[in-house]
């Protein structure tokens, strides 16, 4: 009960404030050691990220120049050392899209089995971790390198690795890549009914989420197939639909290729003079990208 006598009531309400104040002061000193604790928890980790990119990095750099043996062990050993370190340092997911990247890299640099080593070891650490999107990206490039070096069977078994976890995952934009990669994987087979309905499906699910350059890779592959299948009147124009958004998003590769495979078509169809204009086209487009 509040006292009613003046000198009882104001030494009550001072013991109030003091009491207040005591409880504010208390509250804010642990709201700042939780915040204390929590930068010093994010600045470890950007320092362990950072050292285990550096590392990453660095074993890259032993086989840049040099492709001996002892330069391979160096590689080999750097990025078993980086797991290990983000293994400890809960960034095993951080450092497996890295090496999944520096998988991609050296595959477009045709240092295939390299690559291979590098995907797989991003599909243990996806598996490992439980995550489904290192998964998914490195079960797709996995399959991207082994249709470089014409191990069809394989690159298809790990693209429908990679659709199945996408379906799954309910990932739109995964899904569309590995139909793409499955399309493309039929169309080097000869499989044209096949590949022309997996661009078909991916060309819809890039429609859908209006993605040009997505839309523009699935017109020429589908120009693709119907080259493949004769009908150049229909190849003719999904390269041109293809070469029309390239422009649009100015994507100099995308339009270097549309323009040498409309080359291609006039070619075939005996009208030199148009596919030179093309060539002329395609050849300046390609000095640009260098």
């Amino acid at each position: 009960m509040f006292p009613t006598k003046p000198r009882y009531r104001k030494f009550f309400l001072l013991l109030m404030i003091l009491w207040l104040n005591s409880g504010i002061s208390g509250a804010n000193t642990k709201a700042l050691a939780t915040r204390l604790q929590a930068d010093t928890v994010y600045n470890t980790r950007a320092k362990d990220s950072l050292q285990i990119i550096r590392l990453l990095d660095n074993g890259l750099q032993e086989i840049e120049n040099d492709n001996t043996p002892q330069a391979k062990t160096k590689f080999f050993a750097t990025f078993e050392n980086a797991i290990h370190l983000a293994r400890k340092a809960g960034l095993l997911v951080m450092a497996g899209h890295k090496i999944n990247n520096i998988g991609k890299q050296l595959r477009n640099e045709a240092r295939y089995p390299l690559a291979i080593w590098l995907h797989k070891k991003g599909i243990e650490i996806g598996k490992e971790t439980g995550n489904t999107r290192l998964l998914i990206y490195s079960y797709n490039d996995l399959g991207v390198v082994f249709r470089r070096i014409d191990s069809y069977q394989k690159a298809m078994t790990y693209h429908f690795k990679a659709l199945r976890l996408a379906t799954q995952a309910h990932d739109s934009v995964s899904r569309a890549i590995a139909m793409n990669s499955i399309g493309n994987v039929n169309l080097m087979l000869g499989e044209y009914d096949k590949a022309l309905q997996y661009f078909k499906q991916s060309l819809q699910f890039e429609q859908n989420r209006n993605n040009p350059i997505g839309i523009a890779i699935n017109f020429n592959n589908i120009g693709h197939v119907y080259e493949a299948k004769n009908l150049l009147t229909k190849a003719l124009k999904y390269y041109e639909l293809s070469l029309a958004i390239n422009k649009r998003v100015y994507s100099i590769r995308g339009i270097a290729i549309c323009n040498n495979d409309i080359a291609q078509i006039l070619k075939k169809q005996g009208k030199y003079h148009k596919a030179l204009i093309f060539l002329k086209s395609a050849l300046q487009n390609s000095k640009e990208i260098k």
